[in-house]
């Protein structure tokens, strides 16, 4: 079950990240200040999976790192 909610944490966070880029481009800023702005470990705060609220604990473990332009 946790590695469903990191590998969805991940995807997510992906996601996000590309179309905040594209808007930054869009709106002629620099990819790179962007990308600024998701440095760092990010912590999930809840989540849900088929419908049902995920353990603080599961979720308090999950963790998603960005550095430059890579996820760790």
């Amino acid at each position: 079950m946790r590695s469903k909610i990191i590998v969805m944490v991940t995807v997510m966070s992906l996601v996000w990240s590309v179309g905040a880029i594209a808007a930054a481009l869009a709106q002629g800023q620099s990819a790179d200040a962007e990308l600024q702005k998701f440095q760092g470990t990010w912590v999930m705060v809840s989540a849900e999976m088929d419908g049902k609220k995920v353990s603080d604990a599961d979720v308090k473990q999950s963790k998603i790192t960005f550095v430059g332009n890579q996820v760790e």
